[in-house]
């Protein structure tokens, strides 16, 4: 039981694990993350090499269970992004609201290995279309723009008495049609989604993990993104339900993406 709280302190973008809430337990989490690359994705979909490209996201995380077996759960960032063409000493800045994600899990049985079952919405609160002008493409876009919905199906398990986690989901990904605004009009592909984590508990007070996860897209067109993320995460937990949290994330593999590195370092409260 102690090491399962433990490893609620570390969730992905958006997923809560193998561990469903219970009414009255909540996690809650303040994060700031840092993606830098010489490539950036436009609003049109075109993948632009030869710039600086940073984006900073200032993002909240929660997770809160509603009854015995099934919690809400919510990512909020809000996005500054900016391209830098050194050449001609040019800047284009783009900043608000990113793709916030609401879900729902569940877990209908209890078994002796725990799991989930959770459904997952991307709801855009931004136009992909909203600049306008003749160098419109050059500003960084905050998202693709449409509302994508996956279902998840998340297993995992422990090496008790030892303080060694593990944790897999594997999900679904259906891309709409569906956009805020104008959009961009295109009409992307449905792709296959997994995270994967091993952690290690120190005395109880620092943990460490190795993640990964990635989407795979099932088209190979010219503006659906797939990647493959690697990278450690570290928490150290802190008296009355707080932690600190950091990790850092290397795209070891990418299509029609931005290839680089998110640096993420956050605050949580669990109960």
């Amino acid at each position: 039981m102690l090491l399962a709280s433990l490893i609620l302190v570390l969730p992905s973008l958006a997923s809560a694990g193998p561990w469903t809430k219970e009414p009255g337990q909540v996690y809650v989490k303040a994060s700031e993350m840092l993606f830098r690359s010489d490539t950036f994705v436009a609003a049109n979909g075109e993948r632009v090499s030869g710039t600086d490209y940073l984006a900073l996201t200032s993002a909240v995380y929660l997770e809160a269970g509603l009854t015995k077996k099934l919690h809400f759960q919510a990512f909020m960032p809000w996005s500054f992004t900016r391209n830098e063409f050194t050449e001609i000493d040019t800047r284009y800045a783009n900043v608000g609201l990113g793709d916030t994600i609401v879900g729902l899990q569940i877990t209908p049985y209890k078994l002796n290995l725990p799991y989930a079952l959770r459904l997952e919405t991307k709801i855009p609160l931004y136009d992909v279309a909203g600049i306008e002008g003749p160098e419109a493409n050059m500003f960084p876009a905050l998202g693709d723009g449409q509302v994508d919905v996956t279902g998840w199906l998340s297993v995992g398990g422990s090496l008790y008495p030892k303080p060694i986690y593990f944790l897999g989901e594997i999900g679904y990904r259906h891309r709409t049609e569906i956009f805020y605004g104008e959009g961009s009009g295109l009409e992307f592909g449905n792709g296959l989604t997994f995270n994967a984590q091993v952690g290690y508990t120190f005395k109880e007070r620092v943990l460490v993990a190795g993640n990964a996860g990635g989407v795979y897209s099932f088209v190979d067109d010219a503006f659906t993104q797939s990647f493959v993320t690697l990278g450690p995460t570290v928490a150290v937990f802190l008296p009355k339900g707080f932690a600190l949290e950091a990790g850092a994330s290397p795209m070891v593999w990418s299509r029609n993406n931005s290839p680089g590195t998110t640096y993420s370092i956050g605050v949580s409260y669990s109960q």
